[in-house]
């Protein structure tokens, strides 16, 4: 699933799953990412000017994406996550005039490890 939420200059894309996602992938480390979070500028924006504006507004991303988890805890219950608090992996082209990179897309870097079933 994907909730969507609009922000000034940008969105931001909650990629996550729902609390009827069978577990066993992840388990078995067919997959690795169950939530991702890209922001995806509606402005042009250089890596700094993302960094700056994606900082600017971490609080309200977190509360988002602590809903979305609430919203599926029988799912992500299964995981201990926690968030480093900056978007780091960008997705960069080149202006075709001045040749500055700028940003198609960034994402937040969230560690979910599976927790160990006893």
């Amino acid at each position: 699933m994907q909730k969507e939420i609009t922000f000034n200059e940008g969105k931001l894309l909650i990629g996550y799953c729902e609390n009827s996602q069978d577990i066993s992938v992840y388990e078995t480390g067919m997959y690795t990412e169950p939530i991702k979070v890209t922001f995806i500028p509606s402005i042009e924006m250089t890596e700094e000017s993302c960094f700056e504006y994606t900082n600017e507004n971490m609080k309200s991303i977190i509360k988002e994406i602590k809903i979305v988890i609430s919203e599926n805890n029988v799912f992500y219950d299964n995981f201990e996550i926690t968030f480093n608090d900056e978007f780091t992996g960008y997705s960069l082209y080149k202006h075709h005039l001045n040749r500055d990179l700028l940003i198609v897309s960034s994402t937040l870097n969230i560690n979910c490890n599976l927790k160990k079933r006893i």
